[in-house]
């Protein structure tokens, strides 16, 4: 069941990575999966997970998915796109067939020659530790499980152990086999196209191109109503020059009399009149007032003869 995989590094800032590039590769990846998912009758379960970093801290808006096309036992298939831990812009996408039947068939395969294997193993110890072939795959189990484990005492009781797994295994390997090959002759020539071009149509999507400033083309100056087209060009009118103000008709101006700001001078009584035959004149206003009268008829005065 080998896989498709395509690989790409992008050269761009975290923003322009995480908020357009990956969207739109998403959005292809999808626009390729479920189609070809409804078309074989096909369930989708998509599975997201945050891109850490080899130091294991998350990778804020940045996720690994997984596209898992199943129904039941039937052919489906898996699409998976990973970050790179060292550099989150690293990016991989495997598409692979699933095949289930493969797992039933190994699974049943290996349980049944361990049904075999083991007895014969307790039967012929010694002789089974006595061949190269069985030595050299103890060997391999305790390098691996040193790898796994990063210890040697434990690595070697399991690679021991293990022994009676190796009916089990081998038959899994063999029934993997089998099924992988029976899977691929009914399916794998419509499943593996298919997803042969999901990976191809995945070419590398260029940033977002920098927005070009419009500019507005320049308006040529337009003629004003009633005017001719030399006239619309012509020079600037001078400004307007005011003229001065008319001089005042009032008589020029004299210089205050030497007296002035002196403390007005108290009213004086207007000059006595002659009075006539048969009057007197009266000391207060000096009008004539009759011999002999109570009190002045001009100002009211009381008088005293």
């Amino acid at each position: 069941m080998a896989s498709l995989s395509r690989e790409f590094t992008y050269s761009v800032d975290y923003g322009t990575f995480a908020q357009s590039i990956m969207p739109e590769l998403w959005r292809r990846i999808e626009a390729c999966v479920y189609p070809l998912a409804k078309e074989r009758g096909l369930e989708v379960a998509r599975d997201q997970k945050v891109v850490k970093t080899e130091k294991g801290h998350p990778v804020g808006g940045i996720h690994n998915l997984t596209w898992r096309a199943r129904k039941g036992l039937g052919a489906g298939f898996t699409v998976e796109l990973e970050h790179s831990a060292k550099n989150y812009l690293s990016v991989t996408v495997k598409a692979k067939p699933y095949y289930p039947a493969a797992y039933a068939i190994s699974i049943v395969l290996g349980l049944v020659i361990s049904y075999f294997w083991v007895p014969y193993l307790a039967s012929n110890w010694s002789l089974m530790f006595s061949n190269i072939v069985m030595i050299v795959l103890v060997v391999i189990m305790w390098v691996i499980f040193v790898v796994l484990t990063h210890t040697l005492i434990v690595s070697a009781i399991l690679a021991f152990a293990s022994t009676f797994a190796f009916g089990f295994i081998g038959g899994y390997a063999v029934g993997w086999g089998v099924g992988i090959v029976l899977g691929d002759r009914q399916h794998g020539g419509k499943v593996r196209p298919a997803l042969a071009a999901v990976i191809a149509g995945l070419e590398i999507p260029a940033a977002p191109p920098a927005p070009v400033r419009a500019y507005a083309p320049a308006i040529a100056p337009q003629p004003y109503a009633g005017a001719t087209p030399l006239q619309a060009y012509a020079a600037a009118a001078p400004p307007i020059k005011y003229a001065a103000p008319a001089a005042s008709a009032q008589a020029p101006y004299a210089p205050p009399p030497a007296n002035w700001g002196a403390p007005a001078a108290p009213p004086q009584a207007a000059p006595a009149q002659a009075a006539p035959p048969g009057t007197a004149p009266c000391p207060q206003c000096g009008k004539g007032v009759a011999i002999g009268a109570p009190s002045c008829s001009w100002c009211g005065l009381a008088l005293v003869w």
